[in-house]
């Protein structure tokens, strides 16, 4: 359960950690001996009550050793279901701090028509929920990660940080034209950033921008995962081109 990712994680691995929330919040510590359980950090208590009827002289029994039980459902046994449950808990809390980006429907409406890939409406709606797997995110999330960006090693990973603050990111956007080039360096928060941009830039150019965010993801997956380096150059070029074949396909298909 302490494992940490590591200096070169796979994807897998690194997924795998990015699920232990979901083990980390259903389980909790069966009382043994005591021994294993750090009472301080450690789960111990299920959501019953301490004490059942009468007070227990004795809470510790020491023949029996500690075992990590599922609080989740009476057999206290893991199961597909009710880990689906607890995801969907967590899930819910994490979007109720993102209550802006569901209240600005009309703008999604409009989002959802950008002439660009699914995966690229599918990641900036991530990206705008805060639920990309950025250090940040898993740090916050008591994932054993050193927050600090793999990029530039100098900030957070927040998703801001990565798709516009980070050199990386500054770079490739230098490389860009238009009203982009005017917009602040920095952003409280993408989801900010994006209001922003979306009042500014016409749907052409907010379709490039968005396919460009991706690009910056996916190169900074490479480099963490495959400790691959592209320049921002050949983002850009990349992003553009992948757009272009895709609104010709989609064209030619209409």
């Amino acid at each position: 359960m302490d494992a940490a990712l590591g200096h070169n994680p796979s994807y897998v691995w690194w997924s795998w950690l990015a699920a232990r929330e979901i083990i980390m919040e259903g389980a909790c510590w069966k009382v043994g001996h005591g021994r294993n359980i750090e009472v301080s950090t450690h789960k111990w208590l299920s959501h019953k009550p301490v004490f059942l009827g009468e007070a227990r002289p004795k809470m510790l029994n020491n023949t029996a050793r500690d075992s990590l039980i599922w609080k989740e459902n009476g057999s206290n046994k893991f199961t597909v279901k009710s880990a689906y449950q607890v995801a969907l808990q967590i899930k819910d809390q994490a979007q109720s701090e993102h209550s802006r980006a569901r209240m600005d429907r009309p703008i999604w409406k409009k989002i959802w028509k950008l002439n660009v890939p699914p995966k690229v409406l599918m990641f900036l709606w991530r990206a705008c929920s805060n639920i990309l797997s950025t250090r940040g995110n898993l740090h916050r999330r008591k994932v054993q990660v050193e927050p600090t960006c793999g990029l530039c090693c100098q900030c957070t990973e927040t998703v801001e940080h990565v798709l516009w603050e980070c050199l990386l990111a500054r770079n490739v956007w230098a490389l860009s034209s238009g009203k982009i080039q005017k917009c602040p360096n920095e952003a409280p928060e993408f989801y900010s950033l994006f209001r922003l941009l979306f009042d500014k830039l016409t749907p052409q150019e907010l379709e490039q921008w968005a396919t460009v965010s991706w690009a910056i993801w996916n190169a900074r997956n490479k480099f963490c995962f495959e400790k691959t380096q592209r320049h921002p150059e050949q983002i850009l070029r990349e992003a553009t081109g992948f757009l272009v074949e895709y609104q010709r396909l989609n064209a030619a298909q209409e």
